[in-house]
C-alpha cells in the first residue's frame, strides 16, 4: 500500500502570529480524524538562509528521508470545509501516486489571468501551491527547482517557478486545462 502523508509548514507566518494558534488548532482537529500521519513541521532543518519558509514544501521528501509516497503540502492558511474533504484529496492522491495534486487558483482565473500574465511576473501562473501533493518520484526534481531559484526575487516564491516547470516540461496541453477541478500532472 502507498503512503501519503500531510505537511503543514509553521514558519514564514509571523507577522500573521496570532491566528497561526487557532489555525493549527482547527488543523489538528480535523486532521485528527483522516488516517494517515500528519506533521506540523516547524524546524526547517534544511532550507538555506534567504529561503522564504514556502519553499521548503520542496524539500519534504528530503525532511522524511525519502520515506513517503506522497506528500501532501498543506499551507497554515489553508483551512477544509469538512473532513470529508480532506478525505477525498487524500483519495485522489492515493489513486494515482506518482502524480502531482495542484490546486488551480480560482481567483485569478475568474479575475482574468490574461491581465496578470501581462505584468511578466509569469506567464504560465494558474495554480496556487498553498495545496499540493509530491509524488517521491518527483522529489529531487523538486530539491533542483528549489536549489535553482530559492532566492528569486518573484513575489510568490516557488509556485511561479513551478508552475514554468510544469509548462515547460509537461506539456502546454495538459497545463491549460481550463476545467474548475483540481487536477494532476504526471511527474
Amino acid at each position: 500500500m502507498s503512503e501519503i502523508c500531510v505537511n503543514v509548514i509553521c514558519q514564514g507566518w509571523q507577522h500573521q502570529a496570532p491566528w497561526m494558534k487557532g489555525a493549527k488548532e482547527f488543523l489538528t482537529k480535523i486532521f485528527n480524524k483522516i488516517d494517515v500521519p500528519v506533521f506540523f513541521v516547524e524546524n526547517l532543518s534544511h532550507n538555506l538562509p534567504r529561503a522564504h519558509a514556502s519553499w521548503y514544501k520542496l524539500l519534504l521528501h528530503k525532511h522524511h528521508d525519502y520515506k513517503y509516497d506522497s506528500i501532501l503540502s498543506w499551507d497554515l492558511d489553508l483551512l477544509p470545509v469538512s473532513v470529508e474533504a480532506v478525505e477525498n484529496i487524500i483519495f485522489s492522491i492515493s489513486k494515482n501516486i506518482n502524480k502531482f495534486y495542484v490546486c488551480k487558483d480560482t481567483y485569478l482565473l475568474k479575475n482574468k489571468i490574461e491581465q496578470f500574465a501581462e505584468l511578466d511576473v509569469c506567464k504560465n501562473f494558474r495554480w496556487n501551491c498553498g495545496l499540493i501533493s509530491i509524488p517521491k518520484i518527483a522529489a529531487l526534481m523538486m530539491e533542483e527547482i528549489y536549489l535553482k531559484n530559492y532566492t528569486s526575487t518573484k513575489p510568490s516564491w516557488e509556485q511561479y517557478h513551478l508552475a514554468d516547470y510544469f509548462f515547460d516540461h509537461m506539456g502546454i496541453a495538459a497545463c491549460k486545462r481550463n476545467n474548475p477541478q483540481d487536477f494532476s500532472l504526471t511527474a
